[in-house]
């Protein structure tokens, strides 16, 4: 459709839950399998468009999509969660009731452009990337200000998140510029319930309709 980005070659292929993914390999041995998802029978797969027809046809598929692009929702979020040497409770956060409610126990898995380990007013349990970027770093800035509302610290600066103990994890599937895909978000999906996240955060978006990506969502409700 008019203004949908297409990540040329690159697919997400769903398998019935039966089928035996390196046989199906076997039968395309000129495709490169970018990512394999633990929770579901799922491959990113980059491979030759002229095979397509071929791939539909296989007994082992079920949904084959091209790939796209989907970008942050918010594009001018800065990377601060606060620079004030009072601490501040915004009011949005002060309505819902923290500092009453913590979070404390809760795994919270943001799905962004990275979260920066070392931001003061932030405590970083753990971070992975899915993204096309060589840094689990946040270049551009939106995942911290994402995570900085969520739980930025109960402290003497900055300001204070929504849940300030909860325990956050970074699951990189935007890159350094804002930009992600498809298949990047469902692999971080996944890798979120594989590490056992209460809640999923992602604040980003793009135009089209993925059944595949729909899937992986499901499956972590």
């Amino acid at each position: 459709a008019q203004g949908i980005e297409i990540i040329p070659d690159q697919y997400l292929v769903e398998l019935s839950p039966d089928a035996n993914i390196d046989d199906f390999l076997a039968r395309f041995p000129e495709a490169e399998v970018l990512h394999r998802l633990k929770q579901q029978p799922i491959l990113v797969l980059r491979m030759p468009q002229k095979r397509m027809e071929e791939l539909q046809e296989d007994p082992a598929v079920l949904t084959i999509e091209e790939d796209h692009i989907v970008t942050v929702s918010s594009p001018h979020a800065q990377a601060a969660c606060g620079s004030s040497t009072v601490q501040q409770i915004p009011d949005g956060v002060a309505r819902i009731g923290t500092p009453n409610r913590t979070g404390l126990g809760i795994k919270v898995g943001i799905l962004d452009t990275g979260v920066d380990g070392g931001h003061p007013d932030l405590l970083l349990s753990s971070s992975w990337n899915y993204s096309d970027s060589t840094t689990t770093d946040d270049l551009y800035g939106h995942g911290t200000h994402v995570a900085g509302t969520i739980a930025a610290q109960d402290n003497s600066f900055g300001v204070i998140g929504v849940a300030p103990d909860a325990e956050i994890y970074s699951f990189k599937v935007l890159n350094d510029y804002g930009s992600g895909s498809w298949s990047s978000v469902a692999s971080g999906i996944d890798a979120a319930v594989s590490e056992g996240m209460d809640v999923i955060n992602m604040s980003l978006g793009g135009r089209g309709n993925s059944s595949i990506l729909r899937s992986a969502i499901t499956n972590a409700w």
